[in-house]
């Protein structure tokens, strides 16, 4: 038997574990499970926990009060110290992604001498700044990991390309897509549920109930840390777009970060049609996607999750590590200059009036 620890810390985290850790449980005669939560995200544990039926896991003491990286990883990492974790209890650390909890939990096991399995490997952008911090911190766990489970073809060759030993690769697709299923197929949240709504996410339901059935809606999440600096122009040029298209509705679930949610009140604010909701819990987001008829985003995960819904996707970004979705014709890395961005938005909004898509969504 296995002794396996999952260490997830932050909302995408849980919901690309989630599947595994569900999936082990099923095996109890091959593996013994122990959950840990680190509090990155500590206001998303209860519903998501819940949502995906984690019943048993174990917290961290540590408290995330500042986005300053420096205390978050020396805080996170100084926790993992009084944890559960050491050589003698596990025989391997279960760790996804790019996060600070994702390389503070690899480091804390490479100090312990613990085998690290990493989940979501091999996206690079080849640029150390963009993502900021995921690149890096996907690349060191890259460094210190011992099986390296990969989403797609292309990261799997990414870690070839760097040198890694086939035989520590696998080809797994990606566990946002399981959560996904799971989450479609047991909570139902696709089709409008007023109950489901009025409970989770009661701004949004109202929205919804507003909108005249021929409005088109777009999904926005924008957050990323690269592009904080230049979200006042970002956010003034799909206000801009709003404007002139006021039976297109942009609803956006506004991010935590005080930074991002001050610039979004500031030049999103106003416009009729653009709807500044709270933070949603998941089932709700999900079916905000699929009632959605577009997305613009500079999310990693929702470029996993979104081409699910057949729909295309506007990648505010320079660069991605997710290629596949530009490759497939599913999404169009748009780049974060605002007339560009108000270009790409006027267009598939023109396609969507004519009831068509854009030349570039070959899907």
């Amino acid at each position: 038997m296995l002794n396996l620890c999952v260490i997830l810390g932050t909302r995408p985290e849980t919901i690309k574990l989630a599947p595994i850790i569900n999936e082990l449980k099923k095996h109890p005669n091959e593996f013994e499970v122990t959950t840990l939560f680190t509090g990155q995200h500590e206001d998303l544990l209860k519903g998501l926990v819940k949502l995906f039926d984690i019943n048993e896991y174990q917290k961290l003491g540590f408290q995330y009060t500042s986005p300053n990286l420096t205390r978050l990883t020396a805080g996170v990492l100084n926790n993992l110290e009084s944890s559960v974790i050491n050589k003698d209890k596990f025989d391997a650390i279960i760790v996804q992604g790019d996060t600070t909890t994702t390389l503070t939990s690899a480091l804390y096991g490479f100090y312990q001498k613990i085998p690290v399995f990493h989940v979501e490997a091999g996206l690079r952008t080849n640029d150390i700044y963009s993502p900021f911090p995921e690149e890096v911190n996907r690349r060191l766990v890259g460094q210190i990991a011992t099986l390296h489970f990969c989403p797609t073809e292309g990261s799997y060759n990414e870690l070839l390309h760097e040198g890694k030993d086939p035989r520590s690769l696998e080809i797994t697709g990606n566990t946002v897509i399981d959560a996904l299923n799971f989450v479609i197929t047991n909570r139902i949240p696709v089709n409008y549920d007023e109950e489901l709504l009025r409970s989770e996410a009661p701004t949004l339901n109202q929205v919804i109930k507003t909108l005249d059935p021929n409005d088109k809606i777009a999904l926005l999440t924008l957050h990323r840390r690269e592009n904080q600096s230049q979200l006042k122009d970002i956010f003034s040029s799909i206000a801009k777009v709003a404007a002139n298209h006021p039976n297109t509705h942009f609803i956006y679930p506004v991010h935590l970060n005080p930074k991002v949610k001050e610039i979004a009140e500031k030049f999103l604010s106003g416009t009729n049609n653009i709807h500044l909701i709270p933070p949603l819990s998941y089932r709700p987001f999900v079916y905000l996607m699929f009632k959605s008829d577009f997305a613009i985003t500079d999310s990693g995960g929702i470029q996993e999750e979104y081409p699910s819904t057949g729909k295309p996707i506007l990648v505010i970004r320079n660069e991605t590590e997710r290629r596949e979705i530009i490759d497939l014709g599913l999404g169009k890395l748009v780049g974060t200059d605002p007339s560009d961005i108000e270009v790409s938005i006027t267009e598939v909004i023109q396609a969507l009036q004519k009831k068509s898509m854009p030349q570039w969504f070959t899907p």
